[in-house]
């Protein structure tokens, strides 16, 4: 599964962060609907910023894109490990396994991410609830 996590520095210097591209023009546009002569963006400029390199940054400072099995490498790994010790998996469900995981711990992520909490409170979330040590 191809999962990745976007993070928008707006121009006050707030983040956000999302998985989803659609939900990246709703919050750049939704920010700057007050600014005379925005054009909005579309799904084509978001498109253009993380994948041909445009320059055109259109009311933001920023624009970031993670790749969501690098971003949770650690969690991952020590969950497949857990796993491993509980029982012998085939490949194929220790992928189904950590598909699931990770859309787990990426809602943990960002929402708290967008509370403005550190790495180490998320880490402390996440490790409590996925009951993983990291």
């Amino acid at each position: 599964m191809k999962f990745s996590i976007y993070k928008i520095v707006h121009n006050d210097d707030t983040c956000y962060y999302t998985n989803d591209r659609r939900e990246l023009i709703d919050t750049i546009n939704n920010s700057n609907k007050d600014i005379d002569g925005f054009k909005e963006v579309n799904i084509n400029t978001i498109n253009g910023l993380l994948y041909n390199k445009s320059k055109q940054l259109r009311g933001i400072k920023s624009i970031e894109r993670f790749d969501g099995q690098e971003y949770y490498k650690q969690y991952i790994d020590k969950y497949v490990e857990w796993l491993m010790e509980q029982h012998e998996y085939s490949p194929h469900t220790i992928k189904r396994f950590k598909n699931q995981f990770i859309k787990f711990i990426n809602s943990i992520e960002i929402s708290s991410r967008n509370n403005g909490d550190g790495d180490d409170v998320i880490r402390h979330r996440i490790s409590a609830v996925g009951m993983i040590a990291v």
